[in-house]
């Protein structure tokens, strides 16, 4: 009786539309230089940013068809002066409701493991996650036509910078002054919703979408003209067709 019990719960968790069974088929990034380690430099950042912006444009057509799968249309927000603020509530919501489901190692939502192996193209699960932080970081491009996307040069001068080595959306200022630069990550906000999703008492408390909708409205746009080390970033040339109708421990 206990085991007919046992089998039916696996075969209905195995019905449901969750992570990581969802993603487990799904292709992985690598970038040209693994992030992990040391400061890469600059040359090799920018060859990094190069290969990413020529993948942008694939990866984004891959997590909109997934996410759209998950009756979630993100067409809407990628859409300039459209309201995104709908499909993210959705997406948090989609979040909080299935990203608990299957098993992932605890050591693959580990910062170190995040670290050394989001880039390097061995974990489906860390391709998705960064999918889905390009598809966050095009809807601020779309939505704050300041944006782009680049790196911070100055991350290896400041101690326990999580943008070593990253990509990430620039071109805004932290709110108490407009002359500060403000990167945003959101690849690495969907890595930290995953894990507060595994690890914290309510899943509600993540907070996918808390960074990208503090910036579609409360952040200035940077006022400084860009230095010489600053790359010249290309805006996203992406059309969404006409429809017709994710705590530390």
């Amino acid at each position: 009786m206990i085991i007919e019990q046992l089998k039916a719960l696996a075969i209905a968790a195995q019905g449901r539309s969750g992570l990581p069974g969802a993603v487990c088929d799904y292709p992985a990034y690598r970038a040209l230089h693994i992030t992990a380690g040391n400061f890469l430099g600059i040359e090799r950042l920018e060859q990094n940013l190069a290969h990413f912006l020529e993948q942008r444009e694939s990866r984004l057509d891959r997590i909109t068809t997934f996410v759209r799968a998950c009756d979630l249309d993100p067409a809407p927000a990628l859409a300039a002066g459209h309201d995104p603020l709908p499909f993210l509530e959705g997406l948090d919501s989609w979040v909080t409701e299935h990203w608990s489901t299957g098993r992932i190692p605890k050591q693959r939502l580990s910062r170190q493991f995040w670290a050394e192996h989001c880039d390097d193209g061995s974990t489906p699960l860390y391709g998705f996650l960064s999918d889905l932080g390009l598809l966050m970081g095009e809807i601020l491009i779309a939505q704050r036509p300041e944006c782009r996307w680049s790196f911070d040069v100055m991350a290896r001068n400041r101690e326990h910078s999580s943008f070593v080595n990253r990509l990430v959306v620039a071109g805004l200022a932290v709110p108490a002054d407009v002359t500060l630069p403000s990167y945003y990550d959101p690849g690495l906000s969907a890595f930290f919703a995953m894990r507060t999703i595994r690890y914290h008492p309510d899943p509600g408390q993540h907070d996918l979408t808390w960074n990208i909708r503090a910036r579609l409205s409360y952040y200035p746009a940077l006022e400084v003209a860009p230095s010489a080390a600053d790359p010249v970033i290309e805006r996203s040339t992406h059309v969404e067709p006409e429809r017709t109708l994710v705590t530390e421990e």
